[in-house]
């Protein structure tokens, strides 16, 4: 899909059961600033991740991060990376979460459906006549036909040295 034009949800998206349109990210809050949820991480996601959004992005994508909360640290992301937490257990957050001045903790959503939409070209119920303008990038699973009703085992043997001046009405025993 193109980027969502400004309009009423009808007027910029039209209904098709085959497709769902979601919002590309996740919502981001800080909710424990020096915290880090290392007493339950999930998963260390590495150190690509460059902010706390594209880190829960991450965390979203990964079936290991099965809560919704993830450990940044903004000046040590570049060595420690971003790790995702379990499902928060009971507990206040001193017993649960541990103080750490360069960690911070991040609640994040999942993205959000939000209508059914893209309206995209319906396949043709059989070939058009008109060929595409280019070929296409691999070859098609079956071969277009062959000049002869079957291939041959071996390739035919050469032509004789001079043509005969009239056609043969029987073929020759040797070339």
């Amino acid at each position: 899909c193109k980027p969502k034009p400004s309009g009423a949800i009808d007027a910029v998206y039209s209904k098709n059961q085959n497709w769902d349109v979601y919002k590309y990210s996740a919502t981001v809050t800080k909710s424990l600033p020096s915290y880090g949820c290392d007493k339950f991480q999930a998963k260390q996601l590495g150190t690509g991740h460059k902010t706390p959004e594209i880190c829960a992005a991450a965390a979203l994508a990964d079936p290991a991060c099965t809560g919704n909360e993830i450990m940044f640290a903004p000046v040590y992301n570049y060595a420690w990376g971003c790790r995702c937490c379990k499902p928060k257990p009971s507990g206040a957050i001193d017993a649960v979460y541990s103080k750490n001045p360069n960690w911070d903790v991040f609640r994040y959503t999942s993205p959000v459906k939000l209508h059914q939409t893209c309206t995209t070209p319906a396949p043709t119920p059989k070939p058009t006549n008109k060929p595409t303008a280019t070929p296409t990038e691999k070859p098609t699973s079956k071969p277009t036909k062959s000049p002869t009703a079957s291939p041959t085992s071996s390739p035919t043997k050469s032509p004789t040295v001079s043509p005969t001046s009239s056609p043969t009405s029987s073929p020759t025993s040797s070339p």
